[in-house]
């Protein structure tokens, strides 16, 4: 047991020493030491720095420690995270003091300036100024304050404990002594302006030499005085001279008019008279000298640039000036010489030579002019170019150009004056040696992996420090494998160090993972943050914020009671963006339920900064209120109780409305949330928001109690609350009929009226249950409809409605329907027969009530169809009734069955019928006339003949005057003509019945096929000469005259003398005798009507075959095949007898043709050949004798016969060669 210590008595009583102890036996690394001690090690260097303290201080001193170096890994980096923000935090304060006592220093020391002159004189001679000088002269104190030295003194003093002895004035004047630096500088200059040619010698002199002089120069000096530095002073820097600087330039040019230089001076007067004196030529020579020495040693060389230009210049100018015009052009041609060397560059010798030119052309008319100016660069040459080298023409003194003289490099051990790179790490050895200090002669100074041209130009490390952030990772890690900052100890700034983020593994035994891996070094960790983000799970807490070195919420769990569920020990955790799981649906135990059930987003950092909802305040109502939740426990307030699933936070949040998850009872009835609502298998499903869920008047807690359901407002149905029951009638709350008189409590007190704790309340031997219940009658009433019939006879005589007048509603009072009209007082419409399909405004099409047949329509209320004429009263009352949109009535009478008197019935004329449909109502009526006539009319189409005669009789068409559109009316086809009304053609051949009436206009006859003249026929006969040839083929194809049935006088009728096809077989016999017009595609225009490889006349004359039809016997082979193979085509052939019939054929033969074979005897005979080879393709020609072979034709091949075959062709009389292949 640790002794009772006060936080006043252990802290008061500690120096910035002891903590500072502290830390380094915690924290030695972070801390400076070399190494990590052991425990026992680190208790006695914290003993030995707390010193005489209390024993019970040191007691608890030791206690704490050893708790915390058990857990020194996460305080290591925890507490390094802090250390740093904290030492940032006064490094900065620190730095603004700092900053502030050296600004004031120095503004003072600017009071006491040393020396500072400038101005201007005049230089000439014999009282005449000839040039002008500038000068300037200052001395500078050059002092200069380490900052930041300063303040990483005065950091470790108050941060690190460390000692400085305040009563040694001399030592803390050497300790501040050692940031300052003095260093006394004299700056010196004079500039020489141009020579002053406006006073009157001068000018005198310079017109008598007609030329121009420029001079111009200057010179100075920069001399630092000597230099103290870190309390000492540096001899090297006594009286050295920093810079020397000399620059003169001299430009002198004369011009020469065009006269002068041909030796015509003498007439340059005459030519300026007359404006042509401004042809000139001006020469010009230029000298310019530069030298700037810089600073000299030994060890590095002479930094200097001396620069050396000659130019040597030519201008022609052309003018011509009159007295309106001028034009004028000037080209100029320059050359310069340019000598350099600048011991700073690796090539320290250059020399350059430019040619360029200059052209001015200038034009003016009448006060108006332009100038156009060209100019360019002709011929550059610079020295050395490309691959050239000053040791290829001076003889060398700098062999690899590094800017290092060779004699140093040879002198210097491990130089190779050859090598500009000496290391290899991509900077010179003048580079690292003077510019940035690292060895030339090590590619890695620091020896971090990188070497010095990556640190210094690649990444901008500290090419002489490993870690250039001090964060435990190399700058070679940090650049190549890890990718984080290697100036930064934080690169994510997620308040964890790099080294901490790379190397530590995080618990996860107690989390569900919501990362998908993190890639540190080229390997996936599940169980480290990433040092690249700074929130690894992105729930918007830092890593750094999470876990021990976060928040604890540990002690908040326990706010609601003794058992919360936690997670994580108390922390959220950087890995898992939801810490405690409520997110998802959650068993009670507090694990996710599968499958998982999505709630609403409960990050961590949602639980902490808080979740804003529609929450509804049992007393105030709907507001908008923020809960901030505890991210290591899914049930804040412990509410879940008996529920089956966990009342987790974001259960409670994400319902309709939601829930207080800070409150385990919301709404204060004395039951907690979790034994309210939907989840408890053990609740009343009570509203966990409503201390009334039902509202009616009794409190949940209090419904319990009296066995009540507090979810029903009326536990027992009869429509009054039970808290009405229980405080205001007196009625039993659990029995819906208190009286038992079989209505309920609420019936009797607010429809009936009646006392519901009484039976029989208007005392009148029928109980108020039996009067409502089984006769619908008013128990305080005996006649309740003052209908004139007492409630007991429409009850047990009538079993009519006692409380309605009409009890069917149809506009007669029950009496009038049981002693007028005989109607059923109990059906509105007694026959049924009214339209009941609703119509655009949901009520009934047509209403056909007792009522409307009796007084409106005086149609049987009694009869659906009053006149039998198949169309009920309803139907026919409704198309006549002129209410239907978009309709014209149609006048029916629905008292008469045959409104038109035509002997149709209306209902045979006119027919209602319905049809599915997509639209609302799904059903479509319409009006019918099935036999194309009117109800309206006798004869509808008014051809003469009435509907009846041509409905019944003649199958016309009642509503067309012309039904088959021959030219001749219905009328005149059956009263003067005895045609058929409904087939153009009545005798069939192929000529209307208006042709042959009326005529028709044809050739007369084949004899004479150029006259013209009309015939007319018999149009009920199809053959009107009887010549066995249809007046139409007569008339169409044979050009013959349908009249005459010998037209060429022989005795012969004309059908037996064509035979159009030249199949043997006359065209008569071939219509009327053999009918092959009657099979399809057959006739007397073609040769083999059936198409079974036989001519008409053969199959006729020669076979004894049907001419129309291709399989006489019906035994499935054609009459062709089988004549081709010799068995009988008018005796059915079994198959197998056909194929025996077939082999014997073919013998030992390949191929065997079959037809044509010996003489012709049939012109239309087919091709047929038979073949037991495997071929595919077969073609045949033929030839006549003494002619050619005739083109190839394809044979096609028929299964049903077995047989190659070939139709198309007509044979002539001869001999023939056939050849098949």
């Amino acid at each position: 047991m640790v002794a009772s210590i006060s936080q006043t008595q252990l802290f008061g009583n500690m120096t910035i020493g002891n903590i500072t102890a502290f830390f380094k036996a915690l924290l030695p690394d972070l801390m400076g030491l070399d190494r990590t001690p052991s425990l026992e090690e680190c208790l006695n260097m914290i003993l030995e720095a707390l010193g005489g303290l209390n024993p019970k201080i040191k007691e608890t001193v030791s206690t704490v420690f050893e708790f915390l170096y058990n857990i020194r890994e996460i305080m290591r980096n925890g507490v390094k995270w802090f250390t740093t923000k904290v030492l940032d935090w006064v490094a900065g304060y620190i730095s603004d003091f700092v900053s502030d006592l050296i600004g004031d220093l120095e503004d003072l020391i600017d009071q006491y300036t040393f020396y500072e002159l400038e101005g201007d004189m005049n230089f000439g001679f014999a009282g005449l100024d000839m040039l002008t000088f500038s000068y300037y002269l200052k001395i500078d104190a050059g002092l200069d304050i380490d900052e930041t030295g300063l303040c990483e003194e005065i950091k470790d003093m108050v941060v690190k404990g460390k000692y400085m002895d305040f009563t040694n004035s001399i030592k803390v004047f050497e300790t501040i002594i050692d940031h300052i630096t003095i260093t006394p500088i004299i700056e010196a200059s004079i500039k020489l302006g141009s020579m002053m040619t406006n006073t009157d010698l001068l000018g005198t002199i310079l017109d008598m030499l007609g030329a121009e002089v420029q001079i111009q120069g200057e010179a100075r000096f920069k001399l630092v005085l000597f230099s103290f530095k870190s309390g000492t002073f540096d001899m090297s820097e006594f009286l050295d001279l920093k810079e020397w600087y000399l620059m003169f330039s001299l430009s002198i040019s004369k011009t020469f008019s065009i006269f002068d230089l041909i030796g015509a001076p003498s007439v340059a007067s005459v030519a300026e008279d007359l404006g042509l004196d401004l042809i000139t030529v001006t020469l010009t020579i230029g000298f310019k000298l530069e030298i700037n020495l810089g600073s000299e040693s030994e060890s590095s060389g002479v930094h200097s640039i001396l620069s050396l230009e000659i130019t040597v210049a030519g201008t022609l100018h052309i003018g011509i000036d009159v007295a309106i015009a001028e034009v004028s052009l000037d080209f100029t041609l320059s050359i310069s010489f340019t000598f350099t060397v600048d011991t700073s560059k690796p090539d320290p010798l250059t020399f350059q030579i430019k040619v360029e030119y200059k052209l001015k052309i200038h034009a003016e008319f009448l006060f108006v002019g332009k100038t156009w100016n060209f100019g360019g660069t002709i011929y550059t040459y610079t020295f050395p170019e490309g691959s050239e080298t000053p040791q290829d023409h001076a003889g060398g003194f700098d062999e690899d150009g590094d800017g290092l003289p060779d004699t140093f490099e040879m002198e210097n051990f491990g130089f190779a004056p050859t090598r500009s790179d000496t290391d290899g790490d991509g900077l010179g050895d003048n580079e690292e040696l003077n510019a940035y200090g690292t060895d030339p002669l090590d590619p890695d100074t620091d020896g971090d992996g990188l070497t010095d041209y990556e640190e210094i130009i690649t990444y901008g490390t500290n090419p002489f420090m490993r870690d250039t952030d001090g964060d435990r990772l190399t700058d070679y890690e940090e650049t190549k494998i890890y990718g984080t900052d290697p100036h930064e100890v934080d690169t994510d700034g997620d308040g964890l160090d790099d080294h901490f983020e790379v190397h530590y593994t995080w618990d996860i035994s107690n989390v569900t993972i919501s990362i998908t891996g993190v890639i540190i070094g080229g390997e996936t960790y599940y169980d480290h943050t990433d040092p690249l983000n700074p929130d690894t799970d992105g729930d918007g807490l830092l890593d750094g914020q999470e876990g021990p070195l976060g928040g604890y919420y540990l002690p908040f769990a326990y706010d609601f009671g003794d058992h919360p569920i936690i997670f994580n020990y108390g922390y959220t955790h950087p890995l898992d963006n939801d810490t405690d799981d409520d997110s998802f649906m959650q068993e009670t135990d507090g694990t996710i339920s599968e499958p998982r059930t999505f709630l609403m987003s409960m990050t961590d950092k949602d639980e902490i900064d808080g979740i804003t909802v529609v929450y509804i305040d049992p007393e105030e109502g709907p507001e908008l209120r923020t809960f901030r939740t505890n991210p290591i426990c899914p049930d804040s307030d412990q509410d879940t109780g008996s529920s089956s699933i966990l009342l987790s936070d974001g259960y409670e949040l994400s319902r309709t409305p939601p829930t207080d998850p800070l409150n385990n009872d919301c709404d204060g009835d004395g039951i907690i949330d979790g034994n309210e609502g939907t989840s408890s298998p053990y609740s009343n499903k009570t509203d966990p928001l409503n201390p009334d869920t039902d509202g009616d008047g009794l409190g949940d807690m209090q419904e319990i109690v009296l066995c009540l359901d507090p979810g029903n407002p009326d536990t027992d149905g009869d429509m009054v609350s039970d808290g009405d029951e229980f405080l205001k009638f007196g009625t039993n709350p659990r029995l819906w009929d208190s009286d038992n008189d079989r209505l309920s409590d609420g019936e009797e007190l607010f429809y009936w009226h009646s006392n519901p704790m009484i039976k029989d309340s208007d005392n009148d031997g029928i109980s108020d249950g039996d009067e409502v219940l089984i006769y619908f009658s008013d128990p305080m009433d005996e006649d309740s409809d003052n209908d004139n019939l007492t409630d007991p006879m429409e009850i047990f005589v009538y079993h009519t409605n006692p409380l309605e007048a009409d009890s069917d509603y149809d506009g007669i009072v029950d009496g009038e329907e049981i002693f007028l009209y005989g109607t059923n007082p109990l059906d509105w419409d007694s026959d049924d027969d009214s339209i009941l399909y609703p119509n655009e405004t949901g009520g009934i099409t047509w209403s056909m009530s007792d009522y409307r047949e009796v007084i409106v329509f005086g149609t049987d209320p009694l009869d659906s169809d009053t006149d039998n004429d198949g169309i009920s009263d309803a139907l026919e009352t409704y198309i006549s009734s002129g209410t239907i949109p978009n309709f014209n009535p149609i006048n029916v009478d629905a008292t008469d069955p045959d409104t038109d008197d035509d002997g149709l019935l209306d209902g045979v004329e006119l027919y209602v019928k319905n049809a599915s449909d997509i639209i609302y109502p799904y059903v479509s009526y319409y009006i019918t006339y099935p036999l194309n006539s009117s109800p309206l009319s006798s004869d509808t189409d008014g051809d003469g003949v009435d509907d009846y005669r041509e409905i019944i009789i003649y199958a016309s068409n009642a509503n067309m005057t012309d039904t088959d559109k021959d030219g001749l009316t219905d009328y005149e086809e059956i009263v003067e003509y005895n045609t058929s009304p409904i087939f153009w053609d009545t005798d069939k051949d192929n000529i209307s019945d208006y042709d042959e009436v009326h005529g028709f206009t044809a050739s007369a006859g084949y004899k004479y096929p150029w006259i013209k003249v009309p015939y007319v026929t018999d149009p009920a006969d199809p053959d009107t000469d009887d010549d066995l040839l249809p007046d139409g083929y007569e008339v169409q194809i044979l050009k013959s005259n349908p009249r005459r049935e010998d037209e060429n006088d022989n005795d012969i009728l004309d059908g037996l003398e064509f035979d159009t096809d030249e199949d043997g077989l006359a065209d008569g016999l071939e219509f009327y005798v053999y009918n092959t017009s009657m099979y399809p595609g057959g006739g007397p225009l073609n040769p083999d009507s059936d198409m079974d490889g036989l001519s008409d006349g053969s199959e006729v004359y020669i076979y004894g075959t049907d001419p129309a039809d291709p399989d006489t016997d019906d035994d499935g082979i054609l009459d062709g095949a089988e004549i081709a193979v010799g068995t009988d085509p008018l005796v059915y052939t079994e198959w197998d007898e056909y194929v025996e019939a077939l082999r014997i054929l073919l013998g030992n033969n390949y191929i065997k043709i079959l037809t044509p074979r010996g003489s012709i005897i049939d012109k239309f005979v087919d091709v047929r050949v038979i073949n037991k080879t495997d071929f595919s393709e077969m073609w045949f020609r033929y030839k006549k004798e003494g002619g050619e072979y005739s083109d190839n034709y394809s044979l096609t091949y028929d299964p049903s016969t077995l047989q190659w075959v070939y139709s198309d062709i007509v044979w002539e009389e001869g001999k023939y060669t056939i050849e098949v292949f």
